[in-house]
């Protein structure tokens, strides 16, 4: 799906609104079993057309996840893809001339739209062809490659589609703070760090709530919605829920039998080198995020996840329409690369062009998007960071005498387009 496809789902989710770090799988070890029905949540009666809106918003949310985690691709030159210095320097090695499946892992909220600056178009096939990619580090607390995601970075960038009441890109703020909210009536009340303001743990709120209100809270989950957790020492993951299947017993839920489809980024894949025969090419491909895998609540429960949303995908009411602004009043050759460019939405990249008076691009350069930062971008960034973490360049005095325009553009996750700045000048 390319940007352009995303942009037509976007706007169609507002118009519908307004009449919108190291991954680890569940622990395969049984909980308890046995727990009584979920009980009905009491609930303001949504409309036809309110349950429409949900629906579409949770179905935008899901296709863009499913997207970044079936990309076809390959890469005309094997990388190293470096992780992060915290890691103990763990690298994932892509091979020239093989083929993946999802976006690259990487501790970054990059987009498959980012991705696919580095790819022509796909062959006849559906797979793409990447060259000039660098795994560089991007100078910013060692978070390693720009160019990919992570677990909650995928999920958080699925979410970015339909709203904007959330600040979230990583699973140590997937709580209130940050515009998430819990799915289910359960005690949440994670462990959270006073000096980072981010969950250390999970394992707390699962301790205190019994089997029947967790595997109730399961039970509520809906397409779109967050299974996630959070261990001591920085152990997380994020997976985003594609549908649930809640099997009782009498009038219990079974633990072992009831289950949770999700779709997820993580590095497990790559490292362990997991391949299959596709189907429909024939051909060998090697996996990197996991399509419709299936956990039991008792997984779940015991790996200490916990069903979290946002409130876009629960109230049906309008979304605010996103805007861009420049935090520069006068901006200039000067001061091209200083202040901020802000939006209420999620920003994917920041992209400056130089072009000549007949409108002939001469010079420019992309930078994405900073985690934590996903609607705030520092135009510094594109003079203090290595090189390698943005695409193309821009330098200023490399260029002839004359006279020039240069524009400022921002670019959404949804893949809408704005102009920051736009000002001429003269070398």
């Amino acid at each position: 799906m390319k940007a352009k496809k995303r942009i037509m789902a976007a706007a169609l989710a507002l118009a519908l609104s307004g009449s919108l770090v190291a991954c680890g799988a569940p622990s395969s070890s049984p909980a308890t079993e046995g727990t009584t029905a979920p009980t009905e949540a009491i609930k303001k009666e949504l409309t036809e057309e309110e349950k429409a809106i949900l629906q579409q918003r949770r179905d935008i949310a899901e296709s863009y996840m499913r997207e970044s985690v079936s990309l076809l691709w390959r890469t005309t030159d094997s990388l190293v893809y470096g992780l992060a210095a915290r890691d103990g320097g763990a690298k994932l090695y892509l091979i020239a001339d093989r083929i993946y499946q999802g976006v690259p892992y990487a501790y970054a909220v990059g987009t498959q739209d980012s991705f696919l600056e580095y790819a022509g178009e796909p062959d006849k096939d559906g797979i793409y062809t990447i060259s000039g990619l660098e795994a560089t580090a991007v100078n910013y607390e060692s978070y390693g490659a720009r160019v990919g995601n992570d677990c909650s970075g995928a999920l958080t960038n699925a979410w970015s589609q339909i709203g904007t009441s959330f600040t979230t890109s990583m699973s140590g703020t997937m709580f209130g703070d940050y515009g998430v909210i819990p799915v289910g009536d359960y005690n949440f009340n994670p462990t959270i760090s006073p000096e980072t303001n981010r969950i250390t743990d999970t394992a707390v709120v699962t301790t205190s709530n019994d089997l029947l209100t967790m595997f109730n809270a399961y039970a509520q989950l809906q397409k779109a919605d967050c299974l996630f957790r959070q261990a001591p020492g920085g152990s997380n993951h994020a997976m985003m829920v594609v549908d649930v299947n809640v099997v009782y017993d009498g009038n219990m839920v079974d633990g072992k039998l009831s289950t949770v489809t999700v779709l997820e980024q993580s590095r497990r894949n790559q490292t362990q080198q997991k391949r299959y025969i596709h189907p429909e090419l024939n051909k060998e491909v090697y996996l990197i995020g996991c399509i419709d895998e299936v956990y039991t609540f008792s997984e779940l429960y015991n790996s200490t996840y916990l069903p979290v949303t946002v409130k876009e995908l629960v109230d049906p009411s309008p979304v605010e329409e996103p805007w861009v602004k420049d935090s520069l009043e006068n901006p200039g050759k000067d001061n091209l690369f200083t202040g901020n460019i802000t939006s209420n939405w999620y920003i994917d990249c920041v992209t400056v062009t130089i072009a000549d008076e007949a409108g002939k691009t001469l010079q420019e350069v992309t930078g994405r998007a900073r985690r934590r930062f996903n609607k705030d971008f520092d135009m510094t960034r594109f003079v203090t960071e290595n090189p390698g973490a943005c695409l193309g360049s821009v330098d200023l005095t490399k260029l002839a005498a004359g006279n020039y325009k240069c524009t400022v553009t921002a670019r959404l996750t949804t893949g809408q387009t704005f102009t920051a700045r736009s000002f001429d000048f003269t070398a």
